[in-house]
């Protein structure tokens, strides 16, 4: 489980259509977010998949696009909940 997987989804994401397809096909689960993307190859818990539920919203191709390629990893002020 890392950030690391996550922005490689990301930017796979942007640069994949069929990639991108897949994953805005799964709709707003984020559990199935992370097992779609552990049959990827993509490590990541629900809590790191915030930045994909923040940009997933109402957001056009583009505009996930777009903010798949602006994430910096969290490290701009974002917080990361423990949660338990």
């Amino acid at each position: 489980m890392s950030i690391e997987d996550l922005e490689r989804l990301m930017s796979g994401l942007r640069d994949d259509p069929d990639l991108m397809r897949e994953f805005r096909a799964l709709g707003n689960g984020r559990e199935d977010w992370v097992r779609w993307g552990r049959q990827h190859g993509f490590r990541f818990t629900v809590e790191e998949a915030e930045p994909l539920a923040a940009s997933r919203g109402e957001l056009s191709d583009d505009d996930l696009e777009a903010v798949a390629g602006g994430w910096d990893g969290g490290t701009s002020g974002g917080t990361s909940g423990g949660g338990g």
